[in-house]
């Protein structure tokens, strides 16, 4: 009893795992996600994002005192001294070996609001740089409708090629039949089997292309792609909203224009005034401050400091027309970008109406040549018509089959180009 209850577990557990294999397929959105974790191109989010992290770190530490250490020591071919002796006093001999060596330091007490200007530049920058990796990344996913809808076009070849190819061995075995009975002559079988042998070499042919394309995939999603496994088609639909077009392009364009302001803005406190505190203290030989105190002594000096610049010949205007003059270049390139992108959407909307108008003849042509076979072969066997007759038929059903099959995901793969080239996808 036990044996048999185990047996029953396994078969049950067989068939439940060949059911979820029957189920699982590679969808497009998983290769969008798999070809997106391993692309290189996404590590540059955490580069970017360090960057601007040290950056940040920098401008903090930039209000911070700045201790510096000086040191020098010369020799000059003339000094100090006073023109003229007074009586009972001997004047101090400056040496002309002069040495000093100090520590300076400095603390900014009033920046003209650079600090945070500088904070705003470094944020629109690591902006500029995020949307450009998302604008890098959103490429790769035209490549990959590519070999997707590549591979799916030899599925569907492959699948209808296997049940042209069952079809006819099955009535391979009625021709047999009536050879044997002497119905039709012997030549008729030949016909048959050639044409069985050149759907092996389609099938053949379809299945290279697939398995090309199917490494060139695995290449970019970064793991092997199991051979048995279907390819979904995708189920589409647009809606006018989705035709809208809303790139990470024109992301891009807009925080760029950002990153442009907020140059203009640092751009524009460049010549306010700075104010600095700043202390100096060391020793030297002679004093530095006092030329008769020839032997080492110790010095030191506090204060504070106004640091303007009133006039720069018109430098920072010229500096703002140049920043105005690559906003106008910016905006240029955005309308350029967006009429392009809309030239390109007309071509796949009519590509869209182009492949529903011929679904719908298609229809009709399989429907309508699947009777002409059906009828044709009743003649075959009935010795009316010659296998060549017939076969010419059934090459024509194959091939309507096939047409439909490749305007079917034509027409699906234009819908997706719609919303990967609106940016909706």
């Amino acid at each position: 009893m036990y044996k048999i209850v185990k047996k029953g577990l396994v078969l049950c557990f067989g068939l439940m795992m060949s059911v979820i294999a029957m189920s699982q397929h590679y969808t497009l959105e998983q290769c969008y996600k798999d070809a997106e974790a391993l692309s290189p191109i996404s590590r540059q989010n955490l580069y970017y994002a360090s960057i601007a992290e040290l950056k940040q770190l920098n401008i903090k530490k930039s209000n911070l005192p700045q201790l510096s250490f000086s040191g020098q020591a010369t020799f000059q071919s003339d000094v100090f001294e006073l023109p003229f002796s007074i009586p009972g006093s001997e004047s101090p001999v400056i040496p002309r070996d002069q040495y000093r060596a100090a520590l300076v330091l400095q603390q900014t007490i009033y920046n003209g609001g650079s600090a945070n200007k500088y904070r705003a530049v470094v944020e629109a920058e690591n902006d500029v740089n995020k949307q450009q990796v998302e604008v890098d990344l959103y490429q790769i996913k035209q490549l990959l409708n590519q070999l997707y809808f590549g591979i799916l076009l030899n599925q569907e070849k492959v699948n209808i090629i296997i049940s042209g190819n069952k079809t006819m061995k099955s009535q391979l075995l009625e021709l047999e039949s009536l050879v044997k009975n002497g119905v039709l002559l012997k030549s008729n079988l030949y016909s048959v089997k050639k044409e069985l042998l050149i759907l092996d070499q389609q099938l053949i042919e379809a299945e290279s292309d697939k398995l090309m394309l199917l490494r060139i995939l695995e290449k970019w999603v970064g793991k092997e792609i199991d051979k048995g496994v279907p390819f979904a088609i995708p189920e589409v639909t647009i809606s006018p909203e989705e035709q809208t077009i809303n790139r990470p392009e024109l992301l891009f364009f807009d925080v760029k224009s950002k990153q442009i302001e907020a140059n203009k803005s640092m751009l524009a406190i460049r010549n306010h005034p700075k104010v600095v505190a700043f202390a100096n203290g060391g020793v030297g030989s002679p004093n530095p401050y006092n030329f008769f105190k020839t032997g080492w002594s110790e010095f030191y000096m506090v204060g504070v400091k106004v640091q303007w610049s009133v006039f720069d010949y018109g430098r920072k205007n010229n500096d703002m027309k140049m920043l105005d003059y690559q906003k106008d270049i910016l905006n240029s390139k955005k309308d350029n970008y967006l009429h392009l992108t809309e030239v390109n959407l007309i071509k796949n909307q009519q590509s869209i109406q182009k492949y529903e108008d011929l679904l719908m003849k298609d229809k009709e042509i399989v429907a309508l040549q699947k009777e002409v076979v059906k009828e044709m072969y009743s003649q075959l066997n009935n010795g009316v018509i010659t296998s060549t007759q017939y076969l010419t038929e059934v090459n024509g059903e194959l091939r309507s089959q096939i047409n439909m099959k490749i305007h079917e995901l034509k027409l699906i793969e234009s819908k997706i180009e719609v919303l990967t080239k609106s940016g909706n996808l």
